[in-house]
């Protein structure tokens, strides 16, 4: 622990760890075994870091953040789960935000990786072996499932939903509550579902929404009719 670093009440700081010049922690904190914090990073009260966690220089994680907790690593077997253990570890570059209540998994088997300069909102769940990208923003109650690549400068509005083992290239910008169910190779601007509109309005389109199949059929049999 350097000197200069500044330790509220109620903390619990693990063997082998290490807390660097003018580091603040405060009150409730728990640092575990072998956690690292480098020069200038900030924790609110009450955030768990978990053993081995590496935390880079003039970082800011706001209150309950829980960092490198065990993933959702699970199988199936014989009609019951069976807990597969997470091995991994989590990398958190300098100068990144991470906001109230966000949780970020430890990887599996190789580290989760926030690069530098990523800013994090509250409430965002990043999952075991993600890759994010420097520079790259995620609003509130975003959601990323495991083994997701981001690459820098991206933005991810509030409430989006990234499927696991996604891709997604640099300066690639997804709008709120979107579903990124596949890889997105080029940089732009990505949209899904559907905006607001009046309820009565809503279920009209729902209807016609599950007529789409069977208006396409009829639609290329009369092109195929017509063409003959």
């Amino acid at each position: 622990v350097d000197c200069s670093a500044s330790i509220g009440a109620n903390c619990v700081i693990e063997s082998r760890s290490i807390i660097g010049s003018d580091v603040v922690i405060g009150p409730g904190c728990v640092i575990s075994e072998g956690a690292s914090l480098g020069k200038g990073t900030h924790l609110y009260a009450n955030v768990t870091v978990y053993h081995g966690v590496l935390i880079g220089e003039r970082c800011v994680v706001q209150s309950g953040a829980v960092l490198g907790s065990d993933g959702f690593g699970n199988a199936r077997e014989n009609d019951r789960w069976i807990r597969i253990p997470q091995l991994g570890g989590l990398r958190i570059g300098d100068d990144v935000q991470v906001g109230a209540n966000t949780t970020i998994d430890r990887g599996s088997v190789d580290d989760t990786v926030i690069g530098h300069g990523v800013v994090i909102d509250n409430q965002v769940q990043i999952a075991h072996n993600c890759n994010i990208g420097d520079h790259t923003g995620i609003a509130g109650c975003v959601g990323i499932s495991g083994s997701v690549t981001i690459g820098k400068h991206c933005t991810l509005a509030g409430g989006v939903g990234i499927a696991d083992n996604v891709e997604i290239a640099d300066h690639v910008q997804i709008t709120t509550m979107s579903l990124v169910s596949s890889s997105i190779q080029s940089s732009g601007v990505y949209s899904s579902g559907t905006g607001q509109m009046p309820n009565r309005i809503w279920k009209r389109a729902i209807v016609r929404f599950r007529q789409l199949d069977s208006i396409a059929r009829r639609l290329k049999a009369l092109e195929r009719s017509f063409y003959k």
